[in-house]
C-alpha cells in the first residue's frame, strides 16, 4: 500500500527549468531551488550536496532539512531521512508534511506505533487532509486494528471522495476484517472512479476467490494484467486460481512469470512449489520452497508446505523439522502445521515428543480448524467430523471433506487399520481439491499402501 509524502517548496516556473543558463547560487534559497532542479532530474547526490550547502548557509532552515529527508528516503537512507525530519520538526513544531514523512519513513522501518503518533500529529495540524487519514489507516490496517484503519478510510474518503485508491484501501481492511462483501462493494466504487486501477482489479479477484467465484476472480487478474503488464501479484494470484481449478500447467506459466518480473517475490516461489508437488515433483517443489524461505524466512507457512512435501517423500525427520520451525514462527497460525507434526510424531511413536496440539486447540476459537483439532486429539467422533466437513456451500464442504479424508485416514492408518485408511485416502482424492496438501499428502499414503490381493 503506498503512503503519500508531502513537502511544501514552490516549484520552478517551467520557463527557469528549461533556461540554458545557470544564475549564479549564492544564497540558501538558490540552493534550495537548485536542489529541487536536481531532484525532478533525478539527480539526488547533487540535490543532498546543494541542501547541505543551503543548510550550511542557514542551519535554522527547517524546509531544507526537510527536503533532505525526502531525498534520503529516495536513496534508501531511511535513518538519515529520519534525522533530517527530526531536525525539521525541532526548528519547525508545526510543519504537518514533516510529521507524516517521518510517519511513512518509521512505517519502512516496522515501527507502526511511531508511524501512528506521527500521522496522528499531522492531522492535529492539519484536520483536512485526506492523505493523512490514509497513511493512518494502513498503518492501523498493519497492526490488525481493522475497525479503526477502516474509521480513517471512512475519513479521508469524506474529505476526497473521489479518490479511488482509497476505496481501494479500505477494501483490502474490509477483507482483512472478514467483510468479503464490503470489500467488494469499495472495489467496485474505485473501479467505477478509475476504471485504470490495476490494484482494485487484483484485490476484487482476491475477495471474489474467497468466495469461489474463479471464473470472475480470474477476469479480474486478467484485466488488471492487461492494465499493468509487469504486475507480478496479479499473475501469482491468477495462478493460484488456476491451480485450484486443476490447470496445473496454466498455474505454473503465472508463477514463473511472476518470477521474472520480481526475482524476490517468495510468496510466487511458494506457491511454484505447491503446483510442482502437486505434479508430483517433490524435488523441484523443495527447490521452490528452499528459494522462497531464503526470500523470507519467517513466512511460516512456506515450513509447512516444504513439510508436506518431505513427508509425501517419506523423509519424516525432515518434516518434523519443518512443522515445528512453522509453530515456531508463527504460533497463532500454525494450526495445520500441527495437526501434521501430531500425525507424524504418532506415526513414528515418539511419544517423548508432544506435538503441543490438545493445549493449542483449546485456545483456538471455534471453526473449523478447531473441528479437525478436535478430532485428532479424540473428543469430537469421526462420523461428527465427517458430517460437519460436508456443512456449507459446495465449495466450502468439497474443500473441507478433502481435509477431512485424509485426517481420518491417517488416524486409520495409525490404527493399522489400512483398509478403512485405504477408503478415505481414495475419497480425498475424489474431492479433485488438487491445491490442497492433503490431497497431495493422501495420494503419497496411497502409494505406500501395499496393494490388493
Amino acid at each position: 500500500m503506498k503512503s503519500h509524502l508531502f513537502f511544501r517548496l514552490g516549484l520552478l516556473s517551467a520557463l527557469f527549468l528549461s533556461s540554458c543558463t545557470t544564475p549564479p547560487k549564492t544564497t540558501s534559497a538558490d540552493y534550495l531551488d537548485y536542489a529541487q532542479t536536481d531532484y525532478l532530474n533525478g539527480d539526488f547526490n547533487g540535490a543532498i550536496a546543494d541542501l547541505d550547502k543551503a543548510i550550511a548557509l542557514n542551519p535554522d532552515l527547517s524546509g531544507a532539512y526537510s527536503y533532505r529527508g525526502l531525498v534520503k528516503d529516495r536513496k534508501g537512507d531511511l535513518a538519515g531521512a529520519i534525522a533530517d525530519y527530526d531536525k525539521a520538526i525541532m526548528l519547525d513544531p508545526n510543519d504537518d508534511s514533516a510529521y507524516n514523512n517521518r510517519g511513512n519513513l518509521k512505517r519502512k522501518k516496522g515501527d507502526l506505533d511511531g508511524a501512528i503518533a506521527d500521522c496522528g500529529k499531522a492531522i492535529a495540524l492539519a484536520p483536512n487532509e485526506p492523505f493523512y487519514y490514509q497513511n493512518r489507516g494502513s498503518d492501523k490496517q498493519a497492526k490488525g486494528d481493522y475497525e479503526s484503519a477502516i474509521a480513517d478510510y471512512d475519513k479521508a474518503i469524506e474529505l476526497r471522495p473521489d479518490n479511488a485508491k482509497t476505496y481501494d484501501y479500505r477494501g483490502l481492511a474490509k477483507h482483512d476484517k472478514g467483510d468479503i462483501d464490503g470489500a467488494i462493494a469499495d472495489y467496485d466504487k474505485a473501479i467505477s472512479i478509475n476504471h485504470n486501477l490495476a490494484a482494485a482489479y487484483n484485490d476484487r479477484g482476491i475477495a471474489k476467490s474467497n468466495k469461489h467465484d474463479f471464473d470472475s476472480a480470474i477476469a479480474d487478474f486478467d484485466k488488471a494484467i492487461v492494465l499493468q503488464p509487469r504486475y507480478a501479484k496479479a499473475y501469482s494470484n491468477r495462478g493460484l486460481i488456476k491451480q485450484t481449478k486443476g490447470d496445473l500447467g496454466g498455474a505454473i506459466s503465472d508463477y514463473n512469470k511472476a518470477i521474472e518480473l520480481d526475482p524476490n517475490y517468495a510468496f510466487a516461489y511458494n506457491n511454484l512449489g505447491l503446483a510442482k508437488q502437486a505434479k508430483g515433483d517433490l524435488d523441484g517443489a523443495i527447490a521452490d520452497y528452499d528459494k522462497a524461505l531464503e526470500l523470507d524466512p519467517d513466512y511460516a507457512p512456506i515450513y509447512n508446505n516444504r513439510g508436506a512435501a518431505r513427508c509425501c517423500k517419506g523423509d519424516f525427520d525432515g518434516a518434523i523439522i519443518d512443522y515445528n520451525k512453522s509453530i515456531d514462527v508463527d504460533k497463532g497460525r500454525a494450526d495445520y502445521a500441527r495437526f501434521c507434526l501430531d500425525l507424524t510424531l504418532r506415526r513414528l511413536h515418539r511419544d517423548d515428543s508432544p506435538s503441543g496440539l490438545a493445549p493449542a486447540v483449546a485456545k483456538w476459537k471455534d471453526g473449523w480448524p478447531k473441528t479437525v483439532g478436535d478430532y485428532l486429539i479424540g473428543k469430537l467422533p469421526e462420523a461428527r467430523f465427517l458430517a460437519q466437513a460436508n456443512l456449507g456451500d459446495a465449495e466450502t464442504a468439497r474443500e473441507h471433506e478433502c481435509e477431512a479424508f485424509y485426517y481420518a485416514g491417517m488416524v486409520h492408518l495409525l490404527a493399522n487399520d489400512s483398509e478403512k485408511a485405504r477408503q478415505l485416502f481414495e475419497n480425498c482424492l475424489a474431492t479433485n481439491v488438487i491445491g490442497f496438501t492433503e490431497f497431495d499428502l493422501a495420494r503419497a499414503e496411497l502409494g505406500r499402501l501395499p496393494d490388493r490381493h
